[in-house]
């Protein structure tokens, strides 16, 4: 019997913190990869993570890199990444800038990638993060890869 009221204190001591304490932000974490590109071949790739503070906020931040075939010769195309996200009523958002690797896949840099949302009018349901080949000349974007997180807030 002793046992049995040791136990439920501290259940209701358990519930009592968990009702109590505040969420953390929650991480997801994102590795897209595009499709290997035409003749001479190259690829892109990005990881990172998505942050939702909230339900009105969510913010994205990683790396793109831009890969080349064995050659070193390049594709034409630098990597990007941009973000949006689903408010709660379903509209989308426009999306951020592109952000990414542009300075070419012989040099083995990564670019930085960083976005953010925030409205405290209203609720974020979803963050999107997409990856594309993209030749900035000519505007022309291939390849792309998308995820998409929930907000674990709603």
């Amino acid at each position: 019997m002793r046992t049995v009221r040791i136990l439920a204190a501290l259940g209701l001591l358990a519930a009592g913190l968990v009702a109590g304490a505040t969420p953390a932000a929650a991480n997801s974490t994102y590795y897209l990869v595009s499709t290997i590109s035409p003749y001479p071949s190259g690829w892109g790739s990005a990881e990172g993570s998505v942050v939702f503070t909230g339900k009105h906020k969510a913010f994205q931040q990683g790396y793109a890199q831009d890969h080349c075939a064995g050659d070193g010769s390049g594709d034409g195309y630098g990597v990007y990444v941009r973000s949006r996200v689903i408010w709660g009523n379903g509209a989308y958002s426009e999306w951020s800038p592109w952000q990414g690797d542009s300075s070419g896949c012989a040099d083995h840099t990564e670019g930085f990638l960083d976005s953010g949302f925030s409205n405290p009018d209203r609720n974020i349901l979803r963050m999107e993060v997409q990856l594309c080949l993209r030749d900035v000349q000519r505007n022309d974007v291939i390849n792309c890869d998308l995820a998409s997180f929930r907000n674990q807030y709603i």
